[in-house]
């Protein structure tokens, strides 16, 4: 009796084992990003390449329509001029204004070296601060790219 007790416990030691390879196969899977060249960093620009510029995430927005590829970014506050500096020169955004509560540029449309659509975004965190020269007390502006291979 014992030793049928052993092996139940080898065996089920085993089964376990596997069940939890299956299971995170089976997630990493699931959790695939979209094809690197859809979703590559859309700003390439040698200004963008800086190190305060970080890439925060790339997806495949397959729910809103033309299906964009939105990279997203962020910037801490006391980099935020030079970064919003880069955007006005590589993609012709608007100067961020301060709307309510935020510091934002919306609604600058372009079209990459392919003809592709894009929408460019960036926006600051909640925040009292209304004056540019202390942007530094802001934490983070998100900077978000969406790339239409499909026309919206």
């Amino acid at each position: 009796m014992a030793n049928s007790l052993g092996r139940w416990s080898s065996r089920s030691r085993v089964l376990s084992r596997v069940l939890v390879l299956c299971v995170v196969a089976l997630a990493a899977s699931s959790c695939r990003r979209a094809p690197a060249t859809a979703c590559s960093d859309v700003w390439k620009s040698d200004d963008f390449q800086s190190a305060h510029v970080e890439v925060v995430g790339c997806s495949t927005r397959s729910d809103l329509q033309g299906a964009p590829f939105v990279s997203r970014y962020r910037v801490a506050g006391r980099y935020a001029s030079d970064a919003e500096q880069s955007l006005i020169k590589d993609f012709s955004i608007k100067p961020l204004q301060r709307t309510c509560c935020l510091w934002e540029s919306t609604d600058n449309a372009q079209r990459d070296a392919n003809g592709k659509s894009l929408s460019i975004t960036m926006a600051s965190e909640e925040t009292t601060v209304t004056d540019r020269r202390e942007w530094a007390k802001i934490p983070y502006f998100y900077i978000e790219i969406k790339r239409y291979d499909r026309e919206p």
